[in-house]
């Protein structure tokens, strides 16, 4: 399979149907642990599918919709049999998406109450990356004995918008369809696009209640054969991940602010936090901006 015919799909198709709007900054809750271990370590990491969503419709939703669409079209599947069959198929067996599927996950608000409550119960940060060197930075790729190896699949430098109104999940599924039985590139390349950008859509529709989270996800897949995936322990389990470089060609740092979230202390952690930047290389006000979240949220006391 020639895995740059594949690419070129992905990038028309794209190009076409999926327009969106990329904001300047994508933001991360996180507590504070994990914040330090980020600027340390200087890596994010995409956590395994199966170990992250707390929605138990995850990739039913665009399951449903693509089964439904697929039947409405059977008939413009004339001469392209095989590939229906091999739509079908790959619909029916999709709750097998998420074992090989790592996400890291972004959302528009850099300071949302509901955020700070979910993800950051105790003291925590939300983290302003930028977009534009998240979509051009050539060192998102695997991490192997200190050295990048680009061994992704055919859109691993994408990061996708999650969709929430169910016509509009309906209308990108009747696009992918259109584009799909339009295209007369040779039956393999046309499988593996379809299986890249019916994944895609299984991590890009979400139930509408979550629709305040305006979430937007960096996704990868990939295989245990390649043996980059590492692992660390949550409440005593195993947890799968890929981790991604968290600065640039140049060794310049992705993030560009902290928003330092709910806190009885909210001042002092804000001098705790840019010291730690200061001593791990970085220029607080400069390189990375620090402010405090105005939310006046606290912990309840029992």
């Amino acid at each position: 399979m020639n895995k740059k015919n594949t690419v070129n799909l992905v990038e028309e198709f794209r190009k076409q149907f999926i327009n969106e709007d990329l904001p300047t900054s994508l933001y991360h809750y996180t507590s504070i642990e994990c914040f330090k271990s980020i600027i340390y370590s200087r890596e994010i990491w995409a956590t395994a599918a199966n170990d992250l969503f707390s929605d138990p419709t995850e990739i039913t939703i665009a399951k449903t919709i693509a089964l439904e669409a697929l039947e409405e079209r059977k008939k413009d599947f004339n001469g392209k049999e095989d590939l229906y069959g091999y739509c079908k198929t790959t619909l029916e067996n999709a709750d097998a998406f998420k074992e090989d599927q790592f996400v890291f996950s972004f959302t528009e608000k850099g300071d949302l109450l509901s955020q700070w409550r979910a993800y950051c119960p105790e003291e925590g940060v939300s983290i302003g990356f930028s977009v534009p060197k998240i979509c051009v930075n050539n060192q998102y790729l695997y991490i192997k004995d200190g050295s990048c190896h680009n061994s992704y699949y055919v859109h691993e430098n994408y990061i996708y918008k999650c969709i929430y109104k169910p016509q509009e999940q309906r209308q990108k599924m009747k696009e992918l369809f259109d584009f799909l039985i339009k295209r007369n590139e040779d039956l393999r390349i046309l499988k593996s696009f379809f299986w890249n950008m019916i994944r895609t859509f299984s991590y890009s529709f979400k139930h509408k209640s979550f629709k305040e989270e305006k979430e937007w996800r960096l996704c990868c897949f990939t295989s245990s054969d390649y043996g980059q995936i590492k692992y660390r322990v949550k409440d005593s389990m195993s947890i799968p991940y890929l981790p991604f470089l968290a600065v640039d060609d140049k060794d310049c740092s992705i993030i560009r602010s902290i928003k330092i979230g709910p806190s009885c202390d909210k001042e002092n952690l804000k001098i705790s936090i840019s010291s730690y930047l200061k001593d791990s290389g970085y220029h607080p006000g400069k390189d990375i901006g620090v402010s405090v979240t105005e939310t006046p949220y606290a912990k309840s006391i029992n």
